[in-house]
């Protein structure tokens, strides 16, 4: 039996164990708190200009709900429209009306929504390439003169439709790609030599200027990556490489190519070619237009949805934060028949809205164009926001607050962070996992910039919206933890 003084002194042991233990708990919650911070940076970096798609691919008729889908609703501001061998009658470069029609039948339909867009050719007529095929084949030398009046041609025709002009021309989707649909190749490309591909850029400039489409703009050279450092996938390399040295040697090229375009596609590139893209750009004072990405990096066809948003999601952020795109775009909205990975909209008879499409439309819908991608820091373990080609995290201040994307790239650990330097009074927080697509999981208020105890479940997609809001308390803006369904 223990005596009152044992007692008293075991208690007194008890009662300093205890509190060293609060102390250490203390500490080490204070030092996981630091740790779990995510920072937008008040340094502005570029400005998104606009947010893109393909809308359909290859789809006779489009239902009205995906018309709506992908026009009012996702808030892509610019549709990539296609071109291919059909477009052209013969290989003197005159147009098909019946198929221009159709082109220009899509033209009016997304002016009625207020959309802009661009054209890009996978494939002329096959009598201007060698072999005559729809397939990848060089564009014939003696048929460069008939390319250019080609297009020429399709502008005259939307203009006598009296619709409005492309903003700009891609002359060739993904050149290096050798493919059994419509595709094309320029000579010697094989061997780095791209003289045919500036040659009937600088043409085609030319013969725009001629025939008044002063505004209708080059893009280009629209490769498949950034740079693979290979004879495919290589935007950079067809520009001279780092630097883009091509546009020192050939003022005419600089001039003919108003903005950088190329696909984000990850086939062997590197963080360092990412940058190196970046920084050439900037060098010459070019727009970055990235114009096509989906999630088939290594041909995935089955992938689960959820890992095409997330992964996704992460491409995104390193598109935004690393290369420091202007303009973004996903591949494809809409296609019969086209696996998960590239479309936006399944084609089944509800019309089923993939858990990317929401991922999509809460960034694209919440960052108009105007507003300026802002720098993330982290101190999140295993949580990269510094550059790299799959990062976690990309920022963007608006004229209504700020947006902050967040991707959990663990498939069992969720995360709590602190997210700082946001402007407004109240945040808004949407969740996408396997069980949820962008659902409002709770609201909080910002105080000092600052939102505490962020929660990304794992392998999910969050994104933050903050905004002002007047005479917002704890109590009447439901308190720290509440939720929304």
């Amino acid at each position: 039996m223990l005596t009152p003084l044992t007692a008293c002194r075991l208690l007194k042991r008890t009662f300093r164990s205890l509190l060293a233990l609060s102390f250490v708990f203390f500490l080490e919650h204070s030092a996981a708190a630091q740790q779990n911070t995510v920072t937008v940076l008040p340094q502005a970096m570029q400005t998104v200009k606009g947010w893109g798609c393909n809308a359909y691919f290859a789809a006779p008729k489009i239902p009205d709900v995906v018309i709506n889908d992908l026009y009012k609703h996702l808030g892509m501001t610019i549709d990539r429209i296609y071109l291919d061998h059909n477009d052209g009658l013969n290989d003197n470069g005159a147009v098909n009306p019946m198929a221009m029609d159709l082109v220009c039948n899509k033209i009016s339909l997304l002016t009625r929504y207020h959309l802009r867009y661009i054209l890009c050719s996978w494939s002329p007529f096959v009598g201007m390439k060698n072999p005559p095929i729809v397939a990848s084949a060089n564009l014939r030398i003696d048929r460069e003169d008939a390319f250019t009046n080609y297009f020429v041609n399709i502008c005259k025709f939307i203009h006598n439709k009296r619709l409005p002009l492309p903003i700009a021309i891609t002359i060739q989707n993904e050149p290096t790609n050798t493919a059994t649909y419509d595709s094309m190749h320029f000579v010697n490309e094989a061997r780095f030599d791209y003289a045919q591909y500036y040659r009937v850029v600088e043409a085609l400039r030319r013969k725009l200027d001629t025939n008044g489409f002063e505004m209708v703009k080059l893009l280009g050279p629209e490769d498949g990556a950034y740079d693979t450092g290979k004879n495919w996938g290589c935007s950079m390399a067809f520009l001279g490489g780092n630097g883009f040295p091509a546009f020192m040697s050939d003022p005419k090229l600089d001039s003919a190519i108003w903005g950088c375009s190329s696909h984000s596609y990850n086939w062997g590139g590197s963080v360092k070619v990412l940058k190196q893209w970046a920084a050439s750009c900037d060098m010459w004072h070019k727009d970055e237009w990235m114009t096509e990405y989906s999630y088939i990096e290594n041909g995935e066809k089955d992938t689960p949805t959820i890992d095409i948003a997330v992964m996704s999601a992460r491409r995104l952020c390193s598109d935004m934060e690393c290369v420091r795109n202007n303009y973004w775009f996903w591949w494809d909205g809409y296609a019969p028949g086209i696996a998960p990975n590239e479309v936006l909209v399944a084609d089944d008879k509800e019309y089923t809205r993939y858990p990317i499409y929401y991922v999509l439309q809460k960034v694209f819908t919440n960052v108009p164009p105007g507003s300026l991608c802002h720098s993330v820091v982290s101190t999140v373990p295993k949580f990269n926001t510094a550059d790299g080609i799959w990062m976690n995290a990309a920022a963007f201040q608006t004229a209504a607050g700020t947006t902050v994307l967040l991707v959990n790239p663990h498939h069992s650990l969720p995360l709590n962070l602190n997210l700082q330097g946001l402007q407004g009074t109240a945040a808004a927080v949407y969740t996408t996992t396997a069980r949820m697509n962008m659902q409002l999981t709770c609201r909080r208020l910002v105080k000092n910039g600052r939102v505490r105890q962020i929660h990304l479940p794992p392998w999910s997609v969050t994104v933050v919206v903050t905004s002002e809001r007047k005479n917002a308390t704890e109590s009447t803006f439901g308190g720290p933890h509440a939720k929304e369904n």
